[in-house]
């Protein structure tokens, strides 16, 4: 057993680069699962609780990327950017309802040296469209 909450922080993070359409749908499903549902069901989670005290607070590490278009980083985009939105509009909602001891973030942090990021080989995903780049 552990005692109260009285701070969450989502901090998890996938990406599987490569062109979309040439993603594995379960790869798809993983990225999402991790980086959305994850931390929607954690915060479902703690909610009722901070709700009960009066006061919690939830840090969202979101990206630039769920602000911006990232070729060959769809899925991560995407589920960025839906963090992004599941955060501000929680928090709008938990403002209508009388709720502001409660805080909801979505941090940006940039790029941080990590197993994922070091994983990415632009020169790799490049390769099979470097046709389209060449004469420009």
């Amino acid at each position: 057993t552990v005692g109260k909450i009285d701070i969450l922080i989502n901090n998890a993070g996938v990406d599987s680069i490569g062109p979309m359409h040439m993603k594995d749908p379960a790869a798809i499903i993983k990225d999402l699962a991790i980086n959305l549902h994850g931390p929607l069901f954690l915060m479902r989670l703690v909610m009722p609780g901070f709700i009960q005290a009066g006061r919690g607070t939830i840090i969202n590490i979101a990206s630039r990327g769920g602000t911006v278009d990232l070729p060959f980083n769809t899925t991560y985009s995407t589920s960025k950017a839906a963090l992004i939105r599941l955060t501000s509009s929680w928090q709008a909602e938990l403002q209508l309802g009388g709720h502001d001891g409660i805080q909801l973030y979505a941090i940006h942090p940039g790029a941080v040296p990590s197993q994922m990021t070091l994983a990415v080989h632009p020169e790799e995903i490049m390769g099979e469209y470097s046709h389209l780049v060449k004469g420009l």
